[in-house]
């Protein structure tokens, strides 16, 4: 929950954990021709501890890899909700992490961010989440079979 770690640190041991599981799980899979859904990934990374944290280092190190984990990405799907709705889950659960206790002008920051770097990608579609689970889920799998089908 609290960490005392800085946000390059952070971010360097998350890249150092997504290179190792794309090397060693997301190629292989891809490999024997498997369908591969990975949660967050790169771009929370360049999110969390690059924009919000205001490093321009993590940023750097984002552009450097992005080509890399991005080769064989077909689809992002970028799950979207309103900042009141991410404040009533956040309030909902009995336990939060160091991200969500920073509040609503940080939930602002990171939804905006989200939305910079996802502007003029492609491969990007985006789902909005403030509806119940099964509408979105049923938008998920519509996209999901279009690209299983193309």
């Amino acid at each position: 929950k609290n960490s005392d770690l800085d946000s390059l640190s952070e971010a360097m041991l998350f890249y150092a954990s997504r290179v190792f599981n794309y090397n060693n799980i997301i190629l292989k899979a891809l490999n024997d021709n498997k369908y591969v859904i990975c949660d967050r990934f790169h771009y929370s990374t360049l999110v969390y501890q690059g924009i919000a944290e205001n490093n321009e280092t993590v940023i750097d190190l984002h552009e450097t890899l992005d080509s890399y984990f991005s080769e064989h990405i077909s689809l992002v799907f970028h799950l979207d909700a309103s900042i009141e709705t991410c404040l009533n889950r956040i309030g909902s659960r009995e336990v939060s992490d160091k991200f969500e206790e920073q509040g609503e002008k940080f939930l602002i920051k990171i939804k905006t961010s989200y939305e910079k770097i996802f502007l003029e990608n492609n491969k990007v579609t985006k789902i909005l989440t403030d509806e119940d689970i099964s509408i979105v889920q049923k938008n998920i799998q519509k996209r999901l079979d279009v690209l299983i089908n193309e």
